[in-house]
């Protein structure tokens, strides 16, 4: 009793930055409304510092600042690594995997 319709969301900013947000949309015939949010990684800067941070290189950051949270996903072909930088530092991580245990 129930159909799910794929979507693709591209947010654009006004310097021309692309945000893209993909969706899975459930429609059931209840009378209840249910919105369920998956995302397989998520990170909340707890930290007084402005953090940036990039899931795909070392080029294309977006701002965390404090009390923010960020949630993503990789593309399949992605490694599943992530880089961070600090503002007060100026220097990049490594790639950090993020789907290792420890």
């Amino acid at each position: 009793d129930h159909s799910e319709v794929p979507l693709k969301l591209i947010a654009e900013s006004s310097s021309g930055r692309k945000r893209k947000l993909r969706l899975v949309v459930r429609v059931t015939k209840t009378e209840v409304i249910q919105l369920a949010i998956y995302c397989p990684y998520w990170i909340i800067n707890r930290t007084p510092l402005s953090l940036h941070f990039s899931e795909s290189s070392k080029d294309n950051f977006a701002s965390l600042n404090c009390s923010e949270l960020i949630m993503f996903s990789f593309g399949r072909r992605q490694k599943h690594k992530i880089y961070l930088r600090c503002d007060s530092c100026g220097k990049c991580t490594k790639g950090v995997a993020v789907d290792g245990v420890g």
